[in-house]
């Protein structure tokens, strides 16, 4: 719903019930040599897709719940700003009432970070200053502070509300909501994860390997097979990268040899980067330039991607 805050991946029905097989056995009254295939494309992703949330559900609690990359510190205000449009009054009101919703939502993830720590499972202790650091940029600035400037999310409202066509006292009321939601509902959420990242960061450790939790190595290889829909081993994967590295550096060898150049590999790979003959001119025609180049390399692909896809 517009108005309603995200909730998080793991509120949904748990999956351990019947619903993932039951869908697996809805499937079965299509005939599925009847359908287009479009229609058939469909059915199989659905499908295998149905197949590995099945598979993976017994690792629901092995995987970070939270990390640096991704998480409820960045994905709210993410989605606030770069997801939510506000077109009217309406939007504006739904888009605080998602402010107003970050508690349940925050409750959510904490309680699943706290089960991963009831199975000691943590992100790697060098995670956690970044994850906090980013915690606490979203609570800084007005109206949490007097820093100067305003908050990120404040920031976004009101350049949001100046593009639309509303009263002035209508836009006077969502900005006095949207502090009071800042304020009452946002700032005391991510200081109650802040509090508990802090905690666990004393518990985290250096290693960063999912083989360092429970289950880690199998849960490692059914990611694999999903990943890669194949049957190899990391071993098996790792050499195949080795062997397409030394190949794809020998032909740049042949073309070292070929444009007589003198020096490594590495010497030539320096010699990409930095040489001015390689670099458009930081101008408008350069940019214009810039974007034919970039327009020509993609139509090419285009006609090459049914070779792949």
């Amino acid at each position: 719903n517009a108005d309603k805050g995200t909730d998080s991946p793991e509120a949904e029905p748990d999956p351990t019930t019947d619903r993932p097989p039951a869908r697996l056995e809805e499937l079965k009254a299509f005939d599925f040599d009847a359908l287009e295939p479009q229609l058939q494309l469909s059915y199989r992703i659905y499908e295998r897709q149905t197949e590995r949330w099945i598979e993976s559900d017994q690792y629901r609690h092995t995987g970070y719940a939270i990390t640096h990359q991704r998480g409820p510190h960045t994905s709210v205000p993410s989605f606030l700003i770069n997801i939510h449009r506000i077109t009217d009054l309406s939007d504006a009101s739904a888009w605080v009432a998602r402010l107003e919703a970050v508690p349940e939502r925050f409750d959510q993830e904490i309680a699943r970070i706290e089960r991963r720590a009831e199975n000691h499972v943590f992100a790697p202790d060098w995670a956690y200053p970044m994850m906090i650091e980013a915690a606490e940029n979203v609570i800084t600035g007005a109206p949490f502070d007097d820093v100067g400037k305003d908050s990120t999310l404040l920031a976004d409202i009101k350049t949001k509300l100046a593009k639309i066509d509303i009263s002035n006292e209508d836009k006077s009321a969502i900005l006095a909501s949207t502090e009071k939601a800042l304020l009452e509902r946002v700032r005391p959420s991510y200081e109650k994860l802040i509090t508990l990242l802090e905690a666990h960061s004393a518990l985290a450790s250096g290693d960063d390997g999912i083989w360092k939790v429970p289950e880690g190595e199998a849960y490692y290889n059914m990611k694999l097979r999903h990943f890669t829909t194949t049957d190899l081993t990391a071993e098996e994967i790792h050499q195949l990268g080795l062997e397409n590295v030394a190949r794809i550096h020998g032909e740049m060898r042949q073309i070292v040899t070929k444009v007589n150049f003198e020096g490594t590999l590495q010497d030539f790979f320096a010699f990409m980067r930095t040489d001015p003959q390689f670099v458009l001119p930081n101008t408008d025609d350069g940019r214009v330039e810039y974007l034919r180049v970039a327009t020509n390399y993609i139509d090419v692909m285009r006609t090459r991607l049914s070779e792949v896809f």
